[in-house]
């Protein structure tokens, strides 16, 4: 975790970022990934319980870890059948009243020898359980649905995911079979490329799409070859998924109840195969529709998620991220209005396939090595996990890429015995003007900044880039000697070439406890405005004892700059600036509190004003 930047009010010991390694790139300036836990072997999905605290699962040694502030404790270990690269510990998923009930559900090819096992033979298959969290281990585990794994075989799915309804929603591949929920006429139902819905002791649920159909009756979609990514628009509670090909037509569907995916017969849109609905096994309630997305050059798709949070900026809120295992890229898209299809801008992906590099280019926000789980975190953030060893799980946030300050942005005025009014101003920068930094917490410390000592801390959300802001408080000091006080923009938030860039010129602020100052011994005083509370316009009032430059500026109560009202060099004596209610482009602003403050002669002073409309 980085350290507190202290900006050009004080000289601080700069300690870098944790080491992120070259492989992870995201294309987005103002994102970062920093790496929050790591050591895995093979790790192949997450899924938190709280912020900052996760399970974790290993492929193929069958161990599930808790990691929380980083660091990891192995949980359980499970006997497991890895004669198939795709077989092992697969699928997690933590029950949405996990704090009160302690279920974890686990998806894995089960060895039947007790121990890990990699002979085809020795598989019992693959298994749905249902484990208690005790406060240190999962125990007492419930075997709650029995899937077909075939010794050796491939397309084991695998994924469990809890959905808004609170019912289990679990994938399981075709496992290389040919039947009726392949598509193929005449042929067996044996839970092969489905993807099931469950009650919580795996019974079918209510309301599934099929229950009145023999042998269907858990499902709640088939004809799906394999499937590595299940989430729900936070929008519609809709079901997406991701679908690998053969050789080509990676897809990227959305799954309304009795979804028939179309897989042997159709892959990819419907359109490019020479096979069609006609071909399709559809029982009642079954219905095909072409895939939302497709990659033509199958790039080992695996997961998909939904970002219900503004932490990375409003502009990705609720927009779909979608990962592949081969090249390890992250992949970006946005829904259209009524979130029913997607919205590609590129020329070339108008016919909803990716065919070449190029057209995917558009697409990809990120770069990985081999990312087999992505996740949304309680903090808003986006989690990836990406496999190679080690396997790590890194941190996708929001940076501020550019820090402006002056020698000017902290003063200190005494007011009385051990008592004064700190003044804080301080802009910060994304990638460009227009571009809405989600959050920046300033900071100050008193004299020092480590080991602490801090003053007052404040959030602003939702910034304007190079928006300025101003912090007003009251600061009791501990003694009648000087004093120095830091501000801090955003600690966590720098990357360490900008806190290079922006350290500079050092400057201490001191101040020794002196009674409250009077007009003979300070630059100026600033008077009540002129009415307030105040409709159509108000009056600020203020004095020079010295000829001098004047700036005064009209704040929200959120720290913003409305208006400026005076910018200039003014002589001694009394003065008076009039404020109509109107921010800098001439647009009435809301009714409400605002303050006005005033710098002259290396002073700062600050006055509330109440606008009434």
């Amino acid at each position: 975790m980085a350290k507190r930047l202290a900006l050009i009010f004080a000289t601080t010991i700069l300690t870098a970022l944790p080491f992120v390694s070259s492989a992870q790139t995201l294309l987005d300036p103002r994102l970062i990934a920093e790496p929050v836990a790591s050591g895995f072997a093979l790790p192949s999905q997450i899924d938190f319980v709280a912020n900052d605290d996760f399970f974790l699962i290993e492929q193929r040694t069958g161990k599930v870890f808790r990691v929380t502030g980083g660091s990891s404790v192995e949980v359980l270990d499970v006997a497991v059948n890895t004669s198939s690269t795709e077989q092992g510990l697969l699928g997690l998923a933590a029950h949405p009243q996990f704090d009160t009930n302690g279920f974890v559900y686990l998806y894995y090819s089960e060895s039947s020898t007790g121990g890990d096992s990699a002979v085809p033979s020795q598989v019992l298959g693959n298994r749905i359980y249902r484990f208690t969290y005790n406060g240190s281990d999962l125990v007492s585990p419930l075997l709650i649905k029995h899937l077909p794994g075939n010794p050796g075989f491939s397309h084991n799915g695998g994924i469990l995911e809890y959905g808004p309804d609170d019912k289990l929603y679990a994938v399981i591949g075709d496992q290389l079979q040919s039947g009726a929920l392949q598509n193929i006429s005449g042929g067996q139902v044996d839970d092969t490329g489905v993807i099931l819905r469950m009650e919580d002791d795996g019974s079918p649920a209510a309301g599934n799409p099929f229950l009145t159909v023999p042998g269907y009756e858990s499902y709640y979609a088939y004809g799906v070859r394999n499937c590595y990514g299940l989430d729900f628009d936070p929008v519609t509670n809709v079901l997406w998924q991701t679908e690998n090909g053969p050789s080509d037509y990676d897809e990227l569907n959305r799954v309304d109840p009795g979804f028939n995916s179309g897989w042997k017969q159709i892959m990819g849109p419907d359109a490019r195969d020479p096979e069609g609905v006609a071909d399709l096994v559809m029982v009642t309630n079954a219905f095909y529709s072409d895939p939302e997305f497709s990659w033509f050059d199958s790039r080992g798709v695996t997961a998909l998620e939904f970002l219900d949070s503004t932490e990375l900026g409003a502009s990705y809120q609720n927009d779909l991220f979608v990962t592949n295992f081969t090249s390890g890229n992250l992949y970006h898209f946005e829904l259209n209005a009524a979130r029913d299809s997607l919205v590609l801008a590129g020329a070339g992906l108008q016919d909803l396939v990716g065919d070449t590099t190029e057209e995917l280019g558009e697409l990809v926000v990120g770069d990985f090595e081999s990312i087999t789980d992505i996740d949304t975190g309680p903090d808003g953030n986006l989690y990836i996990l990406d496999r190679p060893p080690p396997g790590t799980v890194y941190r996708v946030r929001h940076v501020i890429r550019d820090l402006d300050t002056s020698d000017q942005d902290v003063s200190l005025v005494c007011t009385g015995n051990q008592s004064a009014e700190v003044t804080g101003t301080y802009r910060v920068y994304g990638a460009g003007p227009g571009v809405v930094i989600p959050s920046a917490t300033i900071s100050f410390y008193l004299d020092v900044v480590q080991p602490g000592n801090l003053l007052q801390s404040y959030v602003d959300t939702d910034l304007a880039d190079g928006a300025e802001v101003t912090k007003v408080f009251a600061a009791a000091l501990p003694s009648n000697n000087p004093h120095t006080i830091i501000m801090v923009v955003d600690e966590s938030d720098a990357v360490l070439e900008d806190r290079e860039m922006n350290n500079q010129g050092q400057q201490s602020i001191a101040c020794s406890v002196t009674s409250a100052p009077t007009v003979g011994s300070t630059a100026f005083v600033l008077k009540p405005n002129v009415p307030n509370p105040f409709g159509s316009g108000t009056t600020i009032h203020y004095q020079l004892n010295h000829a001098g430059y004047v700036e005064m500026d009209v704040f929200d109560v959120r720290g913003r700059r409305v208006n400026r009202l005076v910018s200039q060099t003014k002589t001694d004596g009394a003065h008076a600036a009039f404020w109509d209610g109107r921010d800098q482009s001439g647009s009435a602003v809301a009714a409400g509190v605002y303050r006005v403050r005033v710098r002259s002669g290396g002073e700062v002073r600050m006055r509330s004003i109440v606008l009434g409309r």
